[in-house]
């Protein structure tokens, strides 16, 4: 076995296979630890290389606006913003690069030094073995189908977080309750800005992700039934949700939204915040008018795919569900959201058309950074509590004129209240109407296609 002529995804299974990393020659070891440490080498340069580019499309910048103060804010930072964006995906891809490299290359060390340590533990079957000897198998089956690096990444976070929680315990010996546990190990963690209570929604993900793989534990025969099927994410407390009251858009800050060039006429889908003629219908015009006319949260709106807008009893409406990857904030957040007439007027269906081919039905990633940094910020209308999620108060106003308390709360997708709702979660035909029956919330006509 010639490791110097292997490719990475040779060595990256031979570093799955324990049983054949005992019984390695010295020269082999030394040449797999070779190839480690060049990963690492190269993921330090990738590290530093996307620091230095930074700094310089940092000075870059400063310099711009130092020479000509009058450039507009758009045409001074647009290709910053894309670059550094750029930047910052290279900068996790090598840091995952190198964490994961240097964990494999101490392994290895280890398994060198201490090979009684190292010799793989009998089984008498695969249920007595532990969850995490099932991750590789699991990480391979999913990375056949649509399974994007971000995704895969977070998978690999929740899987160990998994592991962290039941140890050595035999996967087909895992409970309900050892499930729950997890809820309990992420509430101690750190997020991203220091604080140790995660968002439900981080919460969510890396519990819709451990039921994704005791799903395919199912259906290997590993285990009896689905331990994480009926575990749910705790609430936030009132105190973490209500640190800011978000409002609702007034008429007239939807007249300025609405008036933007972003939706009258930009002057190129690069330069969107600066008038024009150029009239761009994308993710980034489609987003916050769904948000208006359906009321779903931004990330259900970034999840969606053009196959989630269906038909149900003869109306079209816009299917909030947990397939595939997707994950939503509660149990009750599933549900079909039936589409406007104005939406209709306004080309949405064409725009689904168009996109069908694509796997998302919207191509802008965080779109909350593009809204709520950029877009109010320009416009002036930020402000602390005026925000995305705005249009999401606008819409419960907008419907509290419904005389049906349960259909309200299946559209804005909030947990059932009585048993009754339990059952009968999807709105009927006449249902839908009533919400069709509406008057637009707020006049687009200005903004309808051009027939012909």
């Amino acid at each position: 076995m010639d490791i110097d002529v292997m490719s990475e995804e040779q060595i990256d299974a031979l570093l799955e296979d324990k049983i054949t990393l005992e019984i390695l020659t010295e020269e082999q070891s030394a040449s797999l630890m070779k190839r480690l440490n060049d990963r690492i080498a190269k993921a330090e340069l990738m590290l530093l290389q996307s620091k230095l580019e930074t700094q310089g499309m940092q000075l870059e910048l400063q310099e711009l606006q130092a020479v000509d103060s009058k450039l507009s804010a758009e045409t001074r930072t647009a290709e910053a913003y894309d670059f550094l964006e750029k930047v910052k995906a290279e900068k996790e891809h090598a840091e995952s690069i190198k964490v994961n490299a240097t964990a494999l290359l101490n392994a290895l060390m280890n398994a060198q030094q201490v090979p009684n340590l190292v010799q793989p533990k009998e089984y008498p079957k695969d249920g007595d073995k532990p969850v995490s000897f099932h991750f590789a198998a699991f990480m391979k089956d999913r990375a056949k189908g649509d399974f994007a690096r971000t995704t895969r990444l977070s998978f690999e976070k929740a899987l160990a977080t998994l592991s962290e929680v039941l140890g050595e315990k035999p996967i087909s010996d895992v409970t309900r309750q050892d499930v729950a546990g997890i809820l309990g190990k992420l509430d101690g963690q750190a997020g991203k800005h220091g604080r140790t209570d995660l968002k439900r929604g981080t919460v969510q993900k890396y519990l819709s992700h451990t039921k994704t793989f005791f799903a395919w534990a199912e259906g290997q025969g590993l285990v009896k039934e689905n331990p994480a099927e009926k575990v749910t994410a705790p609430l936030e407390s009132r105190k973490a949700s209500s640190n800011v009251a978000r409002l609702p858009y007034s008429p007239a800050q939807l007249k300025k939204v609405f008036a933007a060039p972003l939706f009258t006429g930009c002057k190129s889908e690069k330069f969107v915040f600066e008038p024009g003629t150029a009239k761009v219908r994308d993710g980034r015009f489609w987003i916050p008018i769904l948000g208006l006319y359906t009321g779903l949260r931004l990330g259900e709106l970034e999840q969606l795919r053009p196959n989630d807008v269906v038909k149900h009893e003869g109306h079209w409406c816009i299917d909030v569900n947990e397939q595939d990857t997707k994950t939503t904030k509660t149990d009750g957040s599933v549900r079909l959201v039936p589409v406007h007439g104005e939406l209709m007027r306004l080309g949405f269906l064409d725009y689904v058309k168009q996109r069908k081919s694509q796997k998302t039905l919207f191509e802008v990633r965080d779109y909350s950074k593009f809204w709520n940094d950029r877009f109010l910020n320009i416009h002036g209308l930020k402000t602390e509590k005026l925000v995305f999620h705005s249009f999401r108060h606008t819409f419960s106003s907008w419907i509290r004129t419904l005389p049906n308390s349960e259909v309200k709360n299946r559209l804005m997708g909030h947990a059932p209240t009585t048993t009754g709702e339990m059952y009968g979660r999807i709105l009927t035909a006449a249902e839908i109407q009533m919400f069709l029956n509406l008057e637009p919330v707020f006049d687009l006509s200005a903004l309808y296609p051009l027939k012909g």
